[in-house]
């Protein structure tokens, strides 16, 4: 059965993108990460770091979970993921963003087309 995982995806002070795994996943004896000029590369570099891990955590006799990743952003990961990105926010407009992010969800799920 996977295990899932929370990664959260997070524009550094660098200006670079990461992409890790939460804390509680430690548990497991590893972490996987992934870095990027964009957090579509660094969730990228993410997968690859965990496929990679399936292939030489066995031969050092350590087991890889089987995991189910649950993608966290931060604001500006979120903007340069589905944007191309935009400068680091301040806090009520993060507020603004995440409140206007759930409402359109919400307006989302009632969408019916017509053909």
């Amino acid at each position: 059965m996977k295990q899932k995982v929370k990664v959260i995806v997070e524009k550094g002070s660098d200006n670079k993108f990461s992409a890790y795994m939460d804390c509680e996943a430690f548990d497991n004896g590893f972490g996987l990460l992934g870095y990027g000029n964009t957090a579509r590369d660094a969730i990228k570099d993410f997968y690859i770091s965990y496929e990679e891990a399936k292939e030489i955590m066995p031969k050092k006799g350590k087991e890889v979970p089987d995991f189910e990743f649950d993608i966290q952003y931060d604001v500006c990961a979120f903007l340069d993921y589905y944007s191309g990105g935009l400068h680091r926010p301040k806090p009520n407009t993060t507020h603004r963003i995440q409140e206007n992010v759930r409402h359109f969800a919400e307006n989302l799920s009632q969408v019916q087309l017509v053909n």
